[in-house]
């Protein structure tokens, strides 16, 4: 089947018309299109003005218009493609094609010619939307239908980019509406987000929502819009209006802060209601002053909507009690078993209400989180048996310790901006709840309390998430100072904890006595997030930083903002923070930089330098971090069916610049530890060359010449005869016993071995994993020079048996002499090693990080071939 030209092909099909022709019709059509539009499609043909008239007439398409043109190339009608009401083609050599301020019904003698004006309208419509449910019965007029479907068979559909197409479809609707491309839109959802977040994009008064909403009323893609804290016009809730009648794919509607009004949400109700596909399950219309006219349109579109709602947020609400009282009772006689999240504070409940909160919270069973204000907690709420995980309460009041008797689910609690009491924590409620997340952000609580929760939740042992920000500590003179809570905090011992939050209350900063709380968080064996910012400890909060997060391999996010940090404290954290490899979300503590910045133009590019190399090595973690989940995702799969694990891609070959900067850290580190290897081993040569010329000398000083021997030491002589021969078999044996020989004299002087381990340990340090022949060597050579020295020894004690006195006093200082040199090469070999101690460190980290990401690479340099037995 042959593909019909389309402006998806990039190619021009001229018809029947002369190439004088198209030029003229060509220079018409584009002095009325857009600039960089050029024609597709050009065929000549008869225009039916009626059943028996017909004129000679030209058509010609570009990406998005059609244009009907006279014989003479004069332009008769324009229209865009989204202006098409129908197609009609009863017969295969005619086609009428009706637009809002025109109809033309084209003829041709060739059939192909008349499927192709089909196909290229067919194509201008898929180009901008793989759903054709909308446009298809547009075509319903082509008969019959299996020559339809060959029509749309043979159309080159373009391949769907980012974001279902969205790129293309807002750039057509923007021309439509003749409304300027926002190209910010373009360059952000063109891959595969599945969250329409238009919120950054409107806060600039002049953005038009209309042609996104309608470019998103066929999207196929995105599941989520939201349009938090952005104000919407009249215009632009009637677009979304028609955007949720049309959309089928949306599954979360977030319109938190955006200026709603009771009209607004009417509407936007009825275009819910009335779009049978579209199964909404998340509404977020929190902060909306809607009224009880608002609410009431909620709960008449949850009683009689098909859609089980899972998320309903309608905070402050600005309605009467008996608004919220109608709403609750809709939610529970149509949402029971469906809703788990549900937000209602800051919002009257009346007496009914309450009624209906705890029916909905002791009989659903999906419920899992319940948002009231403490006002309306602390009122008559009175449920049996509760499978709720999680309660945040918001207000200036304190809750009531006797409401949580029947919350024995609960696993997380929220105290918001609440003053609470001593009262509350006295009473042991949070020991009890066996809770595993606090937040207690912008709430006030005194000093005693504090230091009496810490060993309440000590006594729990069951918390992973500690929210503390922003809490105000309120201090006496007679109580418990700031002081007494950071250590009640650091003593406390939370073995599960993950998240901690310490954010400043401007009023109560912890500037002094603040590193023991950084020690406890570094040093914990399962803390994983830290937010310390706004303490104002300085450079000293940055220097301790940088130490910690040298050793820590926990931690993964890390917030450190509002510390007065200066440029040198910043340079400080940078070193120390290039040797983590777990950290993978950090922002820049730019509220600090700002200001070092302003001070002259060469602190500003150090500080944007050091920003880069942060930003560069958190990207570094964040791939290492990726690269080690896949790893254990393959090996987890593998496990499962049984084979062996496979290393993935990403692990065996991990960024190139992390491997090309390793390698080259790598072979310094080898070239140094070879240099230090050498002067090692000289020195150990010149000590055995010295005890070599030592021996010598004593050799010609204690030998007797052979003409000096007196006749009355016969017997002496016989006896060392007798000696000598009976070692000679050891001297003389086989080639393989002398390996044994050299081990036997190896046994004897045990004292002169544990002097020789020394260098060798300092060798040993140099050289990670040397080879058995390394540690022979590095052994047996000052044993083989404490034995040469040992034979001249019993010689003289052979030759000289009357005199041992003598004999053994210049042996004693001999050996004297010896341990000295000997103490002095071992000094040299301590002074070489400890030159080296700070890159052995840093071998040992790089090596570490070799492994975690499976370069087969060593530091150490490469073992010598094991030596020759002799």
């Amino acid at each position: 089947m042959t593909e019909r030209t389309t402006m998806a092909t990039h190619l021009t099909d001229t018809g029947d018309l002369t190439l004088s022709h198209f030029k003229d019709v060509e220079k018409t059509v584009l002095s009325h299109a857009e600039e960089g539009e050029r024609v597709h499609l050009a065929l000549e043909g008869q225009l039916a003005k009626d059943k028996k008239k017909t004129t000679p007439t030209v058509l010609g398409f570009t990406s998005c218009y059609t244009y009907v043109l006279s014989k003479k190339s004069k332009l008769l009608y324009q229209a865009h493609f989204l202006d098409l009401a129908s197609v009609t083609s009863a017969t295969p050599t005619e086609v009428t094609l009706v637009f809002p301020k025109f109809s033309c019904t084209f003829q041709h003698s060739f059939s192909d010619r008349v499927g192709d004006v089909i196909a290229v309208l067919y194509g201008m419509f898929r180009q901008i939307s793989p759903r054709s449910d909308w446009f298809l019965p547009k075509f319903e007029g082509v008969q019959p239908e299996a020559r339809r479907k060959e029509i749309f068979a043979s159309v080159a559909i373009p391949d769907v980019e980012g974001c279902g197409g969205f790129e293309a479809a807002y750039e057509v609707w923007c021309k439509y509406l003749r409304q300027p491309i926002d190209n910010r839109l373009c360059s952000v959802f063109s891959g595969d987000i599945a969250d329409c977040n238009l919120a950054p994009f409107a806060e600039s008064s002049k953005f038009n929502f209309e042609p996104v909403f309608s470019c998103l009323e066929h999207n196929a893609h995105f599941t989520s819009l939201t349009l938090n804290s952005t104000p919407l016009k009249k215009s632009a809730v009637k677009a979304l209006a028609t955007l949720l009648q049309c959309n089928h794919t949306l599954k979360q509607l977030h319109l938190v802060g955006c200026g709603l009004d009771a009209d607004a949400i009417a509407a936007l109700c009825e275009g819910i209601s009335e779009n049978k596909f579209l199964h909404l399950t998340h509404l977020d219309l929190g902060d909306n002053h809607i009224g009880d006219k608002g609410i009431a349109s909620l709960a008449s579109l949850l009683g009689k909507c098909p859609n089980k709602f899972d998320y309903l947020n309608f905070h402050d609400c600005g309605s009467g009690k008996h608004a919220v009282d109608s709403l609750l009772s809709a939610i529970v006689e149509h949402q029971l078993d469906s809703l788990s999240y549900l937000d209602l504070t800051d919002n009257k409940i009346g007496t009914k209400g309450i009624g209906d909160l705890g029916a909905l919270v002791g009989k659903s069973t999906t419920l899992s989180t319940l948002c009231l204000s403490t006002s309306v907690f602390n009122s008559d709420l009175a449920c049996s048996g509760t499978t709720l995980k999680e309660l945040r309460l918001m207000g200036s009041l304190s809750p009531k310790p006797t409401t949580f008797t029947t919350f024995s689910a609960l696993r997380m609690l929220s105290l918001t901006s609440c003053n609470i009491s001593s009262e509350f924590v006295s009473c042991g409620i949070l020991a009890k709840l066996r809770l595993t997340k606090l937040d207690l952000h912008d709430s006030v609580l005194d000093a005693d309390s504090f230091v009496q929760m810490c060993g309440l939740l000590e006594k729990a042992d069951l918390i992973t998430s500690l929210n503390l920000a922003r809490l105000e500590i309120k201090t006496s003179s007679k109580g418990k100072q700031l002081s007494d809570c950071v250590a009640a905090l650091v003593n406390a011992r939370l073995p599960h904890l993950l998240e901690l939050d310490l954010t400043a209350h401007p009023r109560t900063p912890i500037s002094k006595g603040f590193l023991p709380v950084l020690a406890f968080a570094f040093e914990h064996k399962t803390l994983t997030s830290l937010n310390i910012s706004g303490h104002g400890i300085g450079d000293a909060c940055a220097t301790a930083l940088a130490r910690m997060v040298q050793s820590n391999t926990t931690m993964r996010s890390l917030q450190w903002d509002e510390n007065g940090t200066t440029l040198n404290g910043l340079q400080l954290f940078n070193m120390g923070f290039q040797r983590n490899h777990t950290i993978v979300s950090m922002p820049s503590p730019i509220f600090d930089l700002a200001k070092e910045i302003g001070k002259s133009q060469s602190t500003a590019e150090e500080v944007q330098r050091i920003l880069a190399e942060i930003s560069a090595h958190l990207a570094l973690n964040v791939d290492q971090r990726h690269a080690d989940e896949l790893a254990l995702v393959h090996k987890y799969e593998a496990a499962k069916e049984g084979e062996k694990p496979q290393t993935t891609a990403a692990a065996e070959k991990p960024q190139a610049a992390t491997v090309a900067a390793t390698v080259e850290t790598e072979a310094k580190l080898q070239a140094a530890t070879v240099a230090v290897a050498a002067a090692v081993e000289n020195e150990k040569q010149a000590a055995v060359e010295k005890s070599k010329d030592a021996e010598k000398q004593k050799e010609a000083t204690y030998e007797t010449p052979p003409s000096a021997e007196q006749p009355n030491h016969d017997k002496p002589k016989e006896a060392g005869k007798q000696k000598t021969t009976e070692e000679m078999p050891q001297a003389t044996g086989t080639q393989a016993e002398k390996p044994q020989a050299t081990e036997t004299q190896a046994e004897k002087p045990q004292a002169t071995e544990t002097q020789a381990e020394k260098p060798k340990e300092a060798a040993e340090t140099l050289a990670e994993k040397p080879k058995e022949a390394e540690k022979q060597k590095t052994t047996e050579m000052p044993q083989a020079t404490e034995t040469q020295a040992e034979k001249p020894k019993e010689a003289d004690k052979l030759k000289e048996p009357g005199k041992p006195k003598e004999t053994e006093k210049p042996i004693e200082a001999e050996k004297h002499t010896a341990e000295k040199e000997h103490k002095r090469n071992v000094a040299s070999v301590k002074q070489y090693s400890g030159r080296e101690a700070s890159n052995h460190a840093l071998m040992h980290s790089l090596e570490a990080a070799l492994a975690r990401m499976d370069v087969k690479t060593s530091l150490s340099p490469a073992p010598e071939p094991p030596a020759e037995e002799v």
